[in-house]
């Protein structure tokens, strides 16, 4: 088996929404770091991403 592929992003504004879907159908095969400094927007990318993602 090989490693997930890891992807970072830089913020967690508008463009997220649209790259979001594509990223949960692929959880299996990547793994999704978030770099966000405003909290307000952490529960938003937790519900595009899911609860689990790293940010």
């Amino acid at each position: 088996m090989s490693a997930k592929l890891k992807i970072g992003i830089l913020g967690g504004g508008g463009i997220l929404t649209a790259h979001a879907p594509g990223y949960t159908r692929l959880a299996d095969l990547c793994e999704v770091v978030v770099a966000e400094t405003d909290p307000s927007r952490h529960s938003e990318i937790r519900r595009l991403l899911g609860e689990n993602v790293a940010m």
